[in-house]
């Protein structure tokens, strides 16, 4: 201490040792030190005291130092203006540990001239910031290749790692756009998003592995978990959702929206799918659009089909040109081709049947294989499994028909007769027919059938064949028995629907049985048809105005207009008995004058 004492007061009083070195602990002090203190045991205390007292200092010194015992504790220098930690001061460089008191306006990490700042990890390239290309890279050996390009952006481990030239390119992900060489712009965000990009241009790949095999093609547009993950060639595709169209290689122009979406799809093109798996085993398949949860699930190879609605042609293996809309509209076809089916559950049982049409909800539901069958209305058609040919229009029309041909339903709830009907034609509300070749207009409560022409029935003299005059007249004629009556209508309808289903609304069924008690006031003129039946019969006469019931569902009925035929002969046979009996008058008034004639002579002679 009296060394320390004596030295101050020597450099105090004796003004030539400031030009000398001074050595405490040493007597060969260091010649660029004024002050070198040596020791192996101790250090160097400067002044300590507590923030209040280091702020009490009256005009420090610039440079003057302290060690601060309270709040951040530490070393403090006065720099003209301010205290200022030693830690947290302009200094070399950021504290491992972090750093205090900044200050943002002029404390920063970074350069101060127009150069690339550059990090470092094990001495491996691990982020640029390029002032002169714009590039940004971060990530180890992330843009590590780059030349020339300019204005990327690669974020994560090898991120456009290949990438010499091309400018304007995103790619953020651990190897996203790895292998890009050269070309326009790419964005790649996800671990290998397009990965295995070289040359592809204009392509937009976002999540895990995405359009991570594509090589060289351009235009597509991946988002998703594994999307477009095997594309190779294939260009302007659109792939939205987790593994959407997973496996495409060389398909072009596609739209996949939705998990699992052309999931298989390889080569197929011009395919656009929406939902959940729709067209999900596609590979060859083209121009197909599927709209909606499995739509179109099971199609392979065939064209031009069109799903709307979940599992809308969900088994749909090879059949083509068919269009569906509706839940589980065609939903069981596999091969069938040209159909349309619009409603949900329309045409759902469908396998093979070709061409036909199912236009509302259940309409040809059940209908297998058979073909060229158009159903127009709610469960129109429902039972048809096999039949061909036939038309139904209306709530439910033809809707028990289960097998037939050629067969024609117009109106709600019209009816056939049993399997195998054809060329039936069934015509208005409740409208039933029983038997083939059979046309049925109305129901039991239809009181008036008006048109503006009369029937004209055909009656070709050229297609008329065993032709013979063996109608009976008068014999027929003069035997009939015309009547009066009132028809039991409502008994008739029952008796008509005992073997259908009613599925007439309440409503309906009032308006119905309204309408047979009014019909069944009205009297009728006529004959009644068993009776023709027994006179034809007993005549010998096979006549073709009796309709007799084809089967037991059936009624009797009677063409009022082949009674003309039998009612012209009878007239006929009068004329020709007038005719006959005019001969005779004229023999017998040629007699009389004769006679009157002879008795004029005799009564002039006598006279």
């Amino acid at each position: 201490m009296k060394q320390l004492f004596l030295l101050f007061m020597t450099c105090w009083f004796t003004p030539h040792v400031f030009s000398q070195n001074v050595g405490i602990g040493t007597t060969n002090p260091d010649p660029t030190a004024k002050l070198d203190i040596t020791s192996t045991s101790g250090g160097v205390l400067v002044p300590r005291m507590t923030l209040t007292q280091r702020n009490a200092i009256t005009s420090p010194a610039t440079g003057l130092l302290i060690y601060q015992t309270d709040n951040t504790a530490g070393f403090y220098y006065y720099d003209g203006s301010a205290w200022k930690s030693i830690a947290g001061a302009a200094s070399t460089g950021w504290q491992l540990n972090g750093n205090a008191n900044t200050n943002p306006s002029s404390d920063f990490i970074g350069t101060t001239d127009n150069q690339p700042l550059i990090f470092k990890i094990n001495n491996q390239t691990a982020g640029q910031l390029n002032p002169g290309t714009g590039n940004i890279f971060w990530g180890i050996n992330a843009g590590k290749n780059n030349t020339t390009g300019y204005s990327n952006v690669a974020v994560g481990r090898g991120a456009l790692f290949s990438n010499a030239s091309s400018p304007l390119n995103i790619a953020i992900g651990d190897s996203a756009l790895h292998f890009y060489q050269s070309g326009s712009p790419n964005l790649a965000i996800g671990y290998k998003a397009l990965f295995s990009n070289t040359t592809g241009i204009y392509n937009f790949a976002m999540g895990v592995s995405a359009l991570q095999n594509n090589t060289t093609a351009s235009g597509n547009l991946a988002l998703g978990f594994r999307s477009l993950v095997s594309n190779i060639d294939g260009h302007d595709n659109i792939a939205i959702g987790n593994s959407t169209m997973d496996q495409n290689k060389s398909g072009n122009y596609n739209v996949g929206i939705g998990y699992l979406n052309l999931f298989a799809n390889t080569t197929g093109n011009y395919n656009t799918s929406v939902g959940p798996s729709a067209l999900y085993i596609n590979t060859t398949g083209s121009n197909n659009s599927a709209f909606g949860n499995k739509a179109l699930y099971q199609n392979i190879s065939d064209n031009q089909n069109v799903g709307i609605g979940n599992e809308s042609l969900f088994f749909n293996a090879t059949g083509a040109y068919n269009t569906a809309a509706g839940n589980y509209s065609l939903h069981k076809n596999t091969t069938g081709n040209y159909n349309v089916a619009l409603g949900s559950d329309a045409l759902r049982t469908n396998g093979t049947g070709l061409n036909n049409t199912a236009i509302g909800s259940s309409s040809l539901y059940l209908n297998n294989g058979g073909h060229y069958n158009t159903a127009v209305g709610f469960q129109a058609v429902y039972r048809n499994t096999t039949s061909q040919f036939n038309t139904a229009i209306g709530y439910y029309a033809g809707g028990n028909f289960t097998f037939g041909y050629n067969n024609t339903f117009l109106g709600s709830n019209t009816k056939g007769g049993s399997a195998g009907n054809y060329n039936m034609i069934v015509i208005g509300n409740e409208a039933i027919s029983a038997a083939s070749n059979q046309v049925t207009i109305g129901n039991p409560s239809n009181n008036s059938y008006r048109v503006y022409a009369n029937w004209s029935n055909i009656s070709d003299g050229r297609y008329k064949k065993n032709v013979r005059e063996n109608v009976p007249g008068l014999s027929f004629i003069t035997k009939l028995r015309p009547v009066t009556y009132n028809i039991d209508a409502t008994a008739l309808d029952a008796f008509i629907h005992r073997n259908h289903k009613d599925s007439a609304s309440p409503m309906a069924k009032g308006f119905q049985k309204a309408g047979l008690l009014e019909k069944e006031k009205i009297i009728y003129t006529g004959f009644v048809a068993q009776e023709v039946e027994t006179l034809a019969k007993s005549l010998g006469f096979d006549f073709s105005g009796i309709d007799l019931p084809k089967n037991d569902h059936d009624t009797y009925g009677l063409r009022y207009a082949d009674f003309v035929v039998p009612l012209v002969k009878a007239v006929q046979e009068q004329q020709e008995e007038i005719e006959t009996l005019r001969k005779d008058n004229k023999i017998q008034s040629d007699k009389i004058g004769e006679l009157i004639r002879r008795i004029e002579i005799l009564e002039k002679k006598n006279n």
